[in-house]
Formats: C-alpha cells, structure tokens, sequence
C-alpha cells in the first residue's frame, strides 16, 4: 500500500463505495469537538468525492443525518450498503438520534428514528436525502407514554415523567 493521496475534512468514513471511474461514495461520522477539547462522534455522514487528481481529492458534496448516537450497520458491514445505480439512489438502514434542546448535555438525547433512508447521489445535485421509510407508528406516542407514567404517581400531584423522548408531558 501507498499514500497516494491526502483529505482533510470533519469527521471520517468508514466505507467508500465507488461512485464512478473517478467518484467515490463515503459513508461514516461527522466529528464535533467536546466541552472539554476532544473529538467524539456526531451525526451519520454522507460524502461525494471527486479522485479524478489521486494526489488531490475533493469533497463536492456531504450530507450529515441525525446528532451523536446516530448509527447505521452500514458504518461495520458494507454488505447493507445497497446501491440502485441507475437511479443514483442509496438506501441504507438507521437509526438517527435528535439531540436534546439544551446544547450543553451532550450525552442526552431527544428522539430517535429508527428505518430505511433513501439518499439521491450525483455529481450535479449532491448528496441530498429523499425520504425515510420506517414501520414505527409513532402517532399519538406521546400522549401514550404521558398516560402510561401517571401510574408512578399520586393523584395530589402533577405526574413525574416531564422528561419523555420527544419532550412531551
């Protein structure tokens, strides 16, 4: 193996999927720094690289989903990585986290998706997400979750559950 060539650019990827002849496909992290001057993961990203000039890369387009503890089984087997290449369309499987309002706790999160996402890959539009397939039903989930906690507490009092994925009451 040889280093033919060197990009640097926020956050990294874990698998490339070629594109074209001189394009490749990037999937992995993107990367944000912590209150305390470290590197930790953030959201699933997406990346189209041009390898026309080896010695040379470029980043043409990149497209971030969710905040930290997002993951995708794309990121450690290539193998649900799923490519329709006459239509420039990728699908791939996810979870994506929304981090919580307050930006200082970092570790907390808000919500979650868990499905299918449908990515538009190309060298003129980018790397743009087209939709999110998912057999969660999340209607009326919320109010359920509110109802479900009253349980844990006494009639006299405003129930206890205030902190609900998706911030409900």
């Amino acid at each position: 193996p040889k280093i033919l060539g060197e990009l640097k650019i926020p956050g990294y990827s874990t698998y490339l999927h070629p594109y074209d002849a001189t394009h490749l496909i990037g999937i992995g992290y993107d990367t944000k720094t912590n209150q305390w001057g470290g590197t930790q993961n953030a959201g699933i990203k997406v990346d189209l690289y041009d390898v026309t000039d080896v010695a040379n890369p470029k980043q043409m387009s990149t497209l971030t989903l969710g905040d930290q503890g997002s993951y995708s089984d794309v990121l450690n087997n290539p193998r649900l990585f799923t490519w329709y290449a006459k239509k420039n369309l990728l699908l791939m499987p996810a979870t994506l986290m929304t981090s919580a309002n307050d930006k200082t706790d970092t570790y907390r999160n808000k919500d979650a998706w868990q499905g299918t996402l449908s990515i538009s890959i190309d060298t003129v539009n980018g790397v743009k997400e087209k939709s999110r397939i998912t057999h969660i039903n999340r209607a009326g989930m919320d109010a359920k979750r509110t109802e479900d906690c009253k349980q844990y507490s006494s009639t006299d009092t405003k129930p206890m559950c205030y902190k609900l994925i998706g911030g409900g009451e």
